[in-house]
């Protein structure tokens, strides 16, 4: 994995938040997330130790040389672990007739900045399992703590048009 690191100080503290969300239930897939084993400031993934989650995973390519990685899975994310959408809308859930993907990546959460934003994208699901998890709550209050804060508003900015992390 590539070295980076922001230049933004600890997010300001701010207030919990709660909310119920009903779902219809959907596949649920197990992964590992780990914060990465590397020197990176960055308070989106400050006190946060590896933890589990079973939920439903998405397989598709992401762009890690445009990203700063912040969380990895350790599920294979290979097509034989995941099952075709057009199949789904057609009626036929679990199923992968006629369908291949490439492999996807396992970078499940990371941050950049577009324009004149700073982008937070995590990946842990979203189902009710994953929004009571406490690591998951602390994550995303770090995530809306950092992307709000005026030093990394000001770090977003300064990248101008490039799009790059």
């Amino acid at each position: 994995m590539r070295a980076n690191s922001i230049a933004a100080p600890a997010p300001p503290t701010c207030s919990g938040f709660s909310g119920k969300r009903k779902r219809p239930p959907k596949p649920r897939k197990e992964k590992i997330l780990d914060p990465p084993r590397r020197p990176i400031q960055d308070p989106v993934n400050q006190g946060v130790a590896p933890f589990e989650l079973t939920d439903e995973l998405y397989l598709f390519e992401v762009f890690e040389e445009s990203v700063i990685p912040l969380f990895r899975s350790d599920f294979t994310f290979t097509a034989e672990h995941f099952f075709s959408a057009k199949q789904a809308l057609a009626g036929n859930l679990n199923a992968n007739a006629g369908w291949q993907h490439a492999p996807g990546s396992n970078l499940v959460g990371w941050v950049k900045r577009y324009r004149n934003s700073p982008i937070v994208y995590l990946q842990f699901g979203d189902g009710p399992v994953t929004y009571r998890n406490p690591s998951f709550r602390k994550i995303l209050q770090n995530a809306i703590c950092w992307a709000c804060s005026p030093e990394v508003l000001r770090w977003a900015r300064e990248s101008g048009e490039t799009g790059k992390a």
